[in-house]
């Protein structure tokens, strides 16, 4: 990384192997986060203004795209698991052309503030899964990196999940297939993730797997996964990770066809689900609603 006389320049080497640990445990660290540890182990004097810390994180991020180029693959923007403080903990504007970058070249023109907070989960996740952390840090001959305190522990407690039961196979009860069948009807029940004509029932997947529902726009696609009044509260939880399971694939699928990983999946319930369903779907960003 090239040195220079800025702030930025001095703080961001030291930056480095904070997001490298963040990174490689697959954690998001938050502006405020990233500034404590610079104190603490640096005894950098904390800015009051938290975004300035996004300008030595744009620097590694520059570092990064020459050392893509060098090497000849895509390292995924590190600098995007610096997030907000905020309840979407997601990277600020800053981040935006990295984001962009990294997915594809015309991304940042196209860019809205509907498909914008996809797009940089998607990144966030592409830093998770990318290998050669390990290989970047001895690029930049960091040593063995340092336990980042503030990230070791979640703050939420974990949520007990009931023990999975197999999927029955044989007919569609008639429940499920009326409350499919009223879903797919029904595009304005999910007016807030877009403007839909009738759903498309059992649609197929990449992966083999077959949506309940599935609409689709110019911009967006969205899956429905439906669980009756009758079901047991485990089938509203194997709804919950469906909903993750679909969301992922045809964003998947969206990335293959060069389009905006944007997909988002909605759990359509016959009763609300018990507090600690809905806890469970808070953490896995999983919308629902209950419809009698």
């Amino acid at each position: 990384m090239e040195s220079g006389s800025l702030w930025r320049d001095r703080i961001a080497p030291l930056m480095l192997p904070i997001l490298l640990w963040a990174a490689m445990k697959g954690k998001k660290i938050s502006y405020k986060q990233v500034a404590e540890e610079l104190q603490r182990r640096h005894g950098e004097v904390i800015k009051r203004r938290m975004t300035l810390y996004g300008k030595p994180a744009g620097k590694i991020g520059d570092a990064l795209r020459l050392l893509s180029e060098e090497w000849g693959v895509e390292i995924p923007p590190i600098n995007t698991i610096m997030v907000r403080g905020d309840k979407k903990g997601l990277p600020g504007d800053g981040a935006n052309p990295y984001i962009a970058r990294y997915l594809t070249a015309t991304a940042l023109k196209r860019m809205t503030d509907s498909n914008r907070d996809a797009l940089a989960r998607e990144v966030i996740e592409a830093v998770y899964d990318y290998t050669d952390w390990d290989k970047v840090r001895r690029y930049f001959n960091l040593g063995i990196l340092k336990v980042v305190p503030a990230l070791l522990h979640s703050t939420e407690p974990p949520i007990k999940l009931p023990k999975p039961k197999p999927a029955r196979g044989g007919p569609e009860s008639p429940a499920h297939k009326e409350l499919k069948m009223r879903v797919s009807a029904h595009p304005e029940l999910f007016a807030k993730l877009g403007k839909f004509a009738k759903g498309k029932e059992e649609a197929p997947l990449s992966s083999g797997d077959e949506v309940d529902v599935l609409f689709r726009n110019k911009d967006t696609q969205l899956a429905v996964e439906v669980k009756h009044a009758t079901a047991p509260e485990s089938e509203y939880v194997r709804g919950l990770f469906q909903c993750v399971k679909y969301r992922a694939t045809i964003r998947a699928m969206q990335l293959a066809a060069g389009a905006f990983p944007n997909a988002q999946a909605v759990l359509v319930v016959g009763r609300p689900l018990s507090a600690e369903s809905a806890r469970l779907a808070t953490r896995l960003r999983v919308m629902w609603m209950a419809i009698g």
